[in-house]
């Protein structure tokens, strides 16, 4: 399969002979690894056209300065019907062709990086000048996995067409470009797709070798960072949760909705609806409790259940416990007491009375997902999980999932 590589680099007097260095190591390693016909395009960007020194690839040129605006004006010039984003400071595996061919099985793809230090695979095969080559090729084979994970990573792969049709990357973000990354996965899950890593494939990464980084950047970090929640009405996911897709996004807060969104029966938006399940009480004095629910407003016990181990991982308390139901016109009420007086006040699951309410969600994976909520979670020996999650003063709320 034929491709389009398209790598952004950045021309000022800072940084124009080190990224040409850097982008030279990186098309070596793509014109000795390739078996197949593809082409190459460096798009620069900021100020005056400078001649790419490098022999085997298309140049292109905007005096605008940004990776958004120069990446998209790229894509509109590729050739071929699949496109790949990359950067100067990549340096192309033995076996990268192959993550072209898995392009084929999903509309949005990603290899994996190895670098020296961050957020993917850690191999440390040196930097530009010391850069051990045969070291990379074989530590490259060694740590693939051939397995496809959820996951926005780089290098990115997909058709043209899927480009366009999400607008590519938004160059309000420019330019710097932070943040657009995401606000690119965002689209990608907005329009029903999900991002796919391919595990199989991993490039070496020399790790922010771009302006983009330096500290006198920091602002412009913050304003697109403020940018994105303002154009998306909520916060970004944090990581690791946004490198592997692990959230939903929450379509209730939702702003930025273009024609081509997919709002409905989209498996990346969740609507959150809630009902109140029950409530859970904690009490020392199973008499008073039944005296007062039962004899008084003629609640009805409907089950019962004793064991241990729940009760030590949920209240940090070793004793057996029991666990009561009560229902009446459609209310529910648990009551938690123990076999020997549990201390009061020792956390917020000990306050005597209501100690948690739980909520009923329609798809209580989607739920958890959309916020980077503190759990705890037990695996209940008769095959579920009971799920409690702390609001913002470590109360604790249960998330029952509707069956």
């Amino acid at each position: 399969m034929k491709i389009s590589i398209i790598c952004p680099v950045l021309i000022n007097s800072k940084t124009k002979r080190d990224n040409w260095e850097y982008l030279e190591k990186c098309v070596h390693s793509f014109k000795k690894n390739s078996k197949g016909e593809h082409e190459f395009i460096v798009a620069t960007n900021n100020g005056e056209f400078v001649e790419c020194p490098i022999e085997g690839v298309k140049q292109i040129h905007t005096e605008k300065q940004g990776q958004c605006v120069a990446v998209n004006m790229a894509v509109k010039e590729a050739h071929n019907e699949y496109v790949m984003i990359i950067d100067e400071d990549f340096v192309f595996p033995l076996n990268w062709e192959e993550l072209t061919e898995k392009a084929k099985e999903y509309d949005f793809v990603s290899g994996n990086l190895m670098e020296r230090g961050g957020s993917f695979a850690i191999c440390d095969c040196g930097g530009l000048l010391n850069f051990d080559e045969q070291k990379f090729e074989a530590e490259s084979l060694r740590m693939a996995k051939k397995e496809w994970e959820t996951g926005f990573g780089f290098p990115l792969i997909c058709k043209k067409e899927i480009w366009e049709l999400v607008e590519g990357y938004d160059e309000s973000y420019d330019p710097w470009g932070s943040n657009c990354d995401s606000d690119l996965e965002y689209k990608l899950m907005l329009a029903g797709i999900m991002p796919m890593r391919w595990k199989g494939v991993l490039f070496y990464h020399f790790v922010s070798v771009s302006g983009t980084f330096a500290p006198e950047n920091n602002t412009y970090w913050r304003q697109n960072t403020k940018r994105f929640e303002d154009k998306w009405g909520m916060l970004r996911a944090n990581s690791p949760y946004i490198w592997k897709c692990d959230f939903v996004i929450d379509g209730e807060k939702l702003k930025y909705k273009p024609k081509w969104a997919k709002l409905e029966n989209n498996p990346n938006i969740y609507y959150k609806k809630f009902e109140l399940k029950h409530t859970g009480w904690l009490s020392n004095n199973i008499d008073l409790f039944e005296r007062f629910w039962v004899g008084l407003l003629g609640f009805q016990k409907v089950w019962e259940s004793t064991g241990k181990e729940m009760f030590n991982e949920l209240f940090d308390i070793d004793a057996t416990g029991t666990v009561r139901r009560y229902e009446r016109d459609g209310i529910t009420i648990e009551v938690h007491f123990f076999d020997k007086e549990a201390p009061q006040n020792n956390g917020s699951f000990f306050n005597r009375g209501i100690n948690h309410f739980c909520l009923l969600v329609d798809d209580r994976d989607k739920f958890l997902k959309m916020y980077p909520f503190e759990k705890r979670i037990f695996n209940n020996p008769k095959g579920h999980q009971n799920i409690f999650i702390k609001d913002f003063e470590g109360n604790y709320i249960e998330i029952y999932k509707k069956l």
